[in-house]
């Protein structure tokens, strides 16, 4: 049988570990949650009170000034490229019964921890998956299994292959891990050649166990600093001519990322009502385009219409 849209390209229609189809999907990123607390509460009345979306003062005139042979996407991957109630890289990694359980109860500590932060909690969290030799086999493992636990934003898969088949070149940047967004990235099929990742990169052994991290280290709050560290992919691809930014991301922070572009830029931020640091008017002031409905459809139809205008 056929894969459907929201399928790893190793499972058939009727498999079940990708916890169901396109709408069931989507009700479940709505509601996922719903009654365990305020941020959740929060996101259902974000869908049933806010608009679709915002586009604020002169996202428009910006969107018409883009040219499709212009552009690089930059886009965030925990909760944008995977789905609003995904769980994060570092989470899944930190709570996968293929780790033993003391390695478990250590990472627990680091979950939702407000006293541990930033470069403190990246280190902390890279320090306990060397320490106990986590494998590439098991990070691999992680993602086959992850089920619903971390799947595709909905119409993400339409974007990505929009941009193939334009041959639009895609930046992933993420705090998460490198290794186990790649591949996410082959088992959703979305590991195009126009798409590079850049993120933590774990350095393994002969033997295929962890023993460092790549640098630099790419927390939630140093992604300003996209441009500057990638800046031979942003160079190669300025040199052919592309020079406009779309940047794509779930929290305000990957906003920030517009302000080291040396180019016209287009943010698009998804506010899904699950960061209980981050008020709507937040990703308003950060964003170009803020989109509420889990999906990314919205962006879809922007690049076709831009597609379509320079065609």
């Amino acid at each position: 049988s056929e894969r459907t849209p929201y399928q790893p390209k190793h499972m058939s229609a009727g498999g079940t570990g990708n916890g169901g189809g396109p709408a069931s999907l989507l009700l479940k990123a709505t509601f996922v949650g719903l009654g365990a607390g305020v941020v959740s509460l929060r996101a259902l009345f974000q869908l049933l009170f806010k608009k679709r979306e915002t586009v604020t003062a002169g996202t428009r005139e910006k969107l018409r000034e883009v040219e499709a042979g212009r552009m690089v996407f930059v886009i965030d991957f925990d909760r944008t490229i995977s789905a609003r109630d995904s769980s994060e890289c570092h989470h899944l990694i930190g709570t996968s019964t293929l780790m033993p359980k003391e390695f478990r109860e250590r990472f627990d500590v680091l979950i939702d921890n407000p006293n541990i932060v930033g470069t403190k909690w990246w280190t902390m969290a890279h320090d306990l998956i060397v320490e106990y030799e986590t494998t590439q086999k098991q990070i691999h493992q992680m993602v086959e299994s992850a089920g619903s636990a971390v799947y595709p934003r909905p119409g993400i898969d339409r974007l990505l292959s929009i941009c193939k088949r334009e041959q639009i070149p895609v930046l992933v940047v993420s705090a998460g891990i490198q290794d186990f967004i790649e591949k996410f990235l082959r088992l959703w099929g979305f590991d195009h050649e126009n798409v590079r990742v850049s993120s933590n990169k774990m350095i393994f052994c002969g033997q295929g166990k962890a023993v460092g991290f790549a640098d630099p280290m790419v927390t939630s709050r140093n992604k300003r600093l996209t441009f500057s560290r990638n800046k031979p992919f942003f160079d190669e691809h300025k040199a052919a001519g592309r020079d406009t930014y779309v940047i794509i991301g779930d929290s305000p922070r990957d906003a920030a990322i517009a302000k080291e572009m040396p180019g016209l830029c287009v943010t698009f931020g998804f506010c899904d009502g699950l960061k209980s640091w981050a008020r709507d008017e937040d990703y308003v002031d950060a964003y170009d385009y803020v989109i509420r409905d889990g999906c990314a459809d919205l962006i879809v139809e922007e690049i076709k219409a831009i597609i379509s205008r320079g065609s």
